[in-house]
């Protein structure tokens, strides 16, 4: 199993984003440390369930940022958030429940979230938040990424 590491391509430059992001990626990375140590019985429900309720939050928060920003896409942004929520319920919460591998099955699953999210979805919604900071409340870092 390989090792997922924190490319800076995927820093927005909007702080409460990438902070958020950050938690994700952490979480990720303490999966795939237990995995490898063969803790997953043991960690991977309650990894799952911080993960998935901190996905909500930073769902709710990114939702926020695009009402208070008018963000032209925030329609599909939100459907997006909808197809992770809908596949997310699908996720084997336990060990062992009817797959050969579902350690790797919700490593893919947050993986592919963390990755293709943030290109796809973020990256645009930062770029607007950046060209629209009074609207949103959320000005760029000093120094940030965000391209």
């Amino acid at each position: 199993m390989g090792r997922l590491i924190w490319n800076p391509a995927w820093e927005t430059g909007i702080a409460t984003i990438d902070a958020q992001h950050r938690e994700i990626y952490a979480c990720i990375e303490g999966l795939f440390r237990s995995i490898r140590q063969g803790r997953e019985s043991e960690e991977i429900p309650q990894a799952i369930g911080f993960l998935l309720a901190f996905a909500e939050t930073h769902f709710r928060d990114e939702e926020a940022l695009m009402d208070r920003s008018g963000y032209p896409r925030a329609e599909g942004h939100r459907k997006s958030h909808g197809r992770l929520r809908e596949m997310a319920k699908s996720l084997p919460l336990e060990p062992g429940l009817d797959q050969e591998d579902p350690a790797g099955a919700l490593l893919d699953f947050f993986t592919e979230y963390l990755i293709s999210h943030i290109c796809e979805e973020d990256q645009p919604l930062a770029e607007w938040l950046r060209r629209h900071p009074s609207a949103s409340g959320e000005g760029p870092r000093t120094g940030s990424a965000g391209a």
